[in-house]
């Protein structure tokens, strides 16, 4: 340290610091001159006069970070010039500012900024922004921004406001693209708002060169421990004539968080009639869709009883069917215990439970092919459907142990009423209709342990076998057929409560599960704790027996395994159906007999069903305990050191990480011995990094009963990391829609909106 007592000037070299409230300032080089009250520093130049980014001093302003290589700052203005400056945000985006001004209140001022992801001097990409003013680290408005990749301009686009940080608001970049199906498109480009830290707001057009437009509104909401959600809306419309003018789709989801007294979850997944068709690429991978709203309150002013409200509508994308439950609401209590007093608390009778339910519910069923719902010529129609009617319920039961069983016995009551019938030649009749019934049983249960300890020289310490079998007894009464005596006639179809069965019954279910657990000596160097390997998760067997049933008293037998063998590695399911009865073949078909199968051929029955999946995860990484994965690690040490020439080229490298994950399934139906459907597929999902940088994937599967590959499910992936960039590319090569996407863009989730798309698809291999 140096002082100039004629200028006022006192220098620091070296390890300078200098603090001024919350703020400070760390550098090789500082002046403060004590008459002016202005303060300079400066990093470390080199040789070249040059400062690199190591020797850059940090300045500290209200516990922000930031690096430069020139200050001058004024402490009776606290106006600042500042050159050569950059500094990070709590998102990881790196600004820099070749010359920046400060004024009051930590506004800066740039003619040019430079934001990015990139950690590089010189980085990969760069949004600059020309004119621009940051306020509180916060906000930048600029004049203009412009996109530089790697040093060339791309993009350029004049903006009133520009927010990077926090999100307040700005422009969406958009994608740029083009496919068979619509030519080159625009999409996503629009304004986004974040009003508050609750709710935010998103709206995007896109247009596409066939003369289709398209707008997207997206909202996402979260008030701390109230409740969270998301909202968008998407609408097309085509000029195209081969497509109708315009369709739609709105996704709402929304979640009451931590309020156990008012509850409200919406899950709506709502489309237009031929939004499916319309739009591009739309893969139905499931046969039905539902939405539903429910309502739920705990009704502190009415004891006992809860309130749930509930609007659904339920899809089946394969047979077109559709309903519309609006409103189901439904009155309901808690578990009761009306025995249960301090004196007796202990006894057995206490544990007697009784719950009551009061159900309204209003059902529309249609067929969407000949009704569009959304349509309000169609709205009459839809009324003249509903179906309505009121359900009561009280179920009672109590758990009795007895020793190390728990017998519970149970009844249930059930009373519907209904205020419209179908009549024989198909009309709605208004009548009155109280129908009763009622559902009684005993369920019979116990854990039974077993326990085989072995000898100390021995590595298995002990095998457990826990047994947990159930018999459950269930008696239902023969429908009261109030109409009609026409079997084939159903007075109440499609109305929302299902009636009694139709034919009395006296039901014996049995159940016996199995699970089976061994624990080996060896200790686990994670938990310090001896070794548990399940040799079955699930071994069980399930049939009933009805007594009423005179012609086919047995039901089916069904079985379930699941299984983790070889270090819990390798997974197993299984399952089999079996009718217990015989058949015989008459003329070209084949009929049920009344005697059992084993007592004719000594065979369990007839195979309904049956169900094998065998699947696995295999990685190249040395930590991996993978059976597979050692075994072909000692065969490929074992080749090297016979040929090692020949090794190479039979064995994958296990220089290069891989991951490979195997599956096989089985599917067997029969429903009568003459028809039988049988399916074998195997399928996999193998990806290994071919460099630091570069990752390839591959995902195909091959039909053994048709004997070729799935088109469907192959696909080529391969991934790109650019260091702050990244590139993916996924091909369906011999699909019968084959398709590509293409992508390039930012591996920041701030900055994920900057990025390239392409797509394409091509409907002429099937």
């Amino acid at each position: 340290m140096t002082f100039d007592i004629d200028k006022f000037i006192a220098k620091m070299m070296g390890m300078a610091k200098v603090e001024y409230g919350p703020n400070k300032i760390e550098a090789h080089k500082i002046s403060i001159n004590w008459k002016s009250n202005i303060l300079k520093a400066e990093g470390k130049k080199g040789d070249d006069g040059k400062i690199i980014m190591e020797d850059k001093f940090l300045l500290l302003i209200n516990n922000q970070e930031y690096y430069a290589e020139y200050l001058k700052l004024s402490f009776n203005s606290h106006r600042a010039l500042i050159k050569g400056i950059f500094f990070t945000n709590k998102d990881n985006l790196f600004i820099r500012s070749s010359k920046l001004k400060k004024e009051y209140d930590d506004i800066f001022y740039s003619d040019k900024i430079s934001i990015t992801t990139c950690n590089r001097e010189v980085p990969h990409y760069a949004i600059t922004l020309k004119k621009a003013r940051i306020s509180n680290q916060d906000k930048i408005v600029s004049e203009s921004v412009q996109l530089d990749f790697l040093g060339n301009r791309t993009l350029s686009m004049f903006l009133l406001f520009f927010q990077i940080p926090n999100k307040k608001r700005g422009i969406i970049p958009p994608s740029y693209g083009g496919s068979s199906e619509k030519g080159l498109h625009i999409k996503k480009f629009g304004y986004y708002w974040n009003f508050n830290d609750i709710i935010d707001l998103s709206v995007t057009a896109d247009a596409y060169s066939s003369g289709s437009l398209g707008l997207n509104i997206e909202s996402f909401y979260k008030k701390k421990y109230e409740y969270e959600g998301n909202f968008s809306y998407e609408f097309l419309i085509r000029i195209s004539d081969s497509f109708e003018r315009n369709t739609w789709k709105i996704i709402w989801k929304h979640n009451s968080t931590q309020n156990a007294k008012v509850n409200l979850y919406a899950d709506v997944d709502l489309e237009s009639k031929n939004y499916s068709k319309n739009i591009l690429k739309k893969d139905v991978s499931t046969s039905n869709r539902r939405s539903v709203i429910r309502y739920f309150n705990s009704l502190e002013g009415i004891p006992f009883y809860s309130l749930g409200a509930e609007v659904s509508l339920n899809e089946n994308l394969s047979s077109k069917k559709n309903k519309i439950v609006l409103p189901k609401i439904i009155f309901i209590t808690r578990d009761l215990y009306p025995l249960k007093f301090r004196k007796n608390k202990n006894s057995w009778y206490t544990d007697l439970n009784i719950r009551h339910s009061v159900e309204l519910k209003n059902l529309i069923t249609y067929y969407r092919e000949g009704i569009d719902m959304w349509k309000w010529k169609n709205f009459s129609t839809l009324v003249g459907l509903s179906r309505y009617g009121t359900q009561n319920k009280l179920p009672i039961s109590i758990n009795i142990p007895i020793w190390y069983l728990n017998l519970i016995p149970y009844f249930e009551y059930s009373e519907i009423w209904y205020w419209q019938f179908i009549d024989s030649d198909k009309s709605i009749k208004k009548k009155f209709s109280r129908i009763w019934s009622y559902e009684t049983g005993v369920e019979l249960n116990t854990n039974i342990y077993g326990t085989f300890n072995f000898s100390k020289n021995k590595n298995i310490e002990t095998i457990r076998h826990t047994f947990s079998p159930s018999l459950k007894l269930v008696y239902k009464p023969k429908k009261k057929d109030l109409f009609s005596n026409e079997e084939d006639h159903d007075p109440f179809k499609d109305f929302p409560f299902k009636g009694p069965e139709k034919k009395e019954s006296l039901k014996l279910h049995t159940s016996l599960n199995n699970i089976l657990e061994i624990k080996l000596k060896n200790l686990d160097q994670k938990t310090g704790k001896n070794i548990k390997i399940p040799m079955l998760d699930q071994l069980e067997a399930k049939w009933d027996y009805d007594f009423l049933n005179k012609k086919f008293p047995w039901g089916d037998i069904e079985f379930n395994a699941r299984t983790r063998v070889i270090k819990k590695q390798i997974q197993i399911e299984a399952k089999q159906i079996y009718d217990p009865y015989a058949y015989d073949k008459d003329e070209e078909f084949f009929v049920r007999r009344k005697c059992l199968a084993i007592l004719r051929n000594k065979k369990l029955g007839h195979l309904k069903e049956g169900r094998l999946s065998i699947s696995t995860n295999i990685e190249s990484n040395s930590d991996s305990q993978n059976p597979i994965a050692q075994l072909l690690k000692q065969l490929q040490k074992k080749q090297n050191k016979e040929n090692p020439d020949e090794a190479s080229k039979i064995y994958m490298p296990f220089s290069i990480p891989w991951s490979l994950e195997l599956k096989y399934s089985y599917i067997y139906k029969s429903p009568v011995p003459n028809i039988i459907y049988k399916y074998k597929v195997a399928s996999f999902k193998l990806s290994f990094d071919l460099s630091e940088f570069w990752k390839l994937g591959l995902e195909s599967g091959y039909d053994f009963h048709n004997e070729k590959v799935i088109k469907k499910i192959t696909k080529i992936n391969i991934y790109r990391d650019l260091h702050c960039w990244y590139m993916k590319f996924s091909c369906s090569p011999i699909a019968r829609k084959q398709s590509f996407d293409f992508t390039i863009g930012v591996k920041s989730n701030i900055l994920n909106s900057l990025k390239h798309e392409r797509d394409n698809v091509s409907y002429e291999n099937i």
